[in-house]
């Protein structure tokens, strides 16, 4: 696996997330309905500039985004997120991103929890949680774009120890 960075996300990525947010492959299991276009991505990067929502890159190249989304500020609780280019799939960068944003996270929010839901089609992003420490807190039957689907949330706690 090459070295990668971690900038805060930014229109100027915009061309790099084409090769994530297009792919059908990619957003099969996020909840982007259809492949976007450029005023979609710069859209979508403008509404997720005010979250802790990164680029994940390996040199200039855009491979990924990782990120966690403010979901209640009373309970502290945040969404994780990762999606990545095909291309880079099953070499390690999404396993690197999540070890590096939850990294980030707790040292920013000692006391927080960090949520995820899988669809259970998606066993690669399981896994990954279940590395990480995240706990299966509930299971529901659901349509994810117009097809019977598995939805499992996932829970992760920060507790004292940084």
């Amino acid at each position: 696996m090459k070295p990668v960075t971690y900038r805060p996300i930014s229109e100027i990525y915009a061309d790099g997330f084409w090769k994530i947010w297009t792919d059908p492959d990619v957003i099969q299991y996020t909840n982007i309905e259809k492949p976007c276009t450029p005023e979609e991505i710069r859209e979508k990067i403008h509404a997720l500039e005010r979250f802790h929502v990164f680029a994940v890159l390996r040199g200039d190249e855009v491979i990924g985004v990782v990120g966690c989304l403010r979901i209640s500020p009373a309970k502290d609780e945040y969404g994780f997120f990762y999606q990545f280019q095909k291309s880079v799939w099953g070499k390690g960068y999404a396993s690197h991103a999540a070890a590096w944003m939850l990294g980030w996270m707790r040292g920013r929010y000692q006391h927080s929890v960090i949520l995820a839901d899988v669809i259970t089609e998606n066993a690669a992003s399981e896994k990954i949680l279940r590395h990480f420490g995240f706990q299966c807190v509930s299971e529901k039957q659901t349509v994810h774009k117009g097809k019977q689907a598995t939805l499992r949330s996932y829970m992760l706690e920060y507790q004292d120890t940084p």
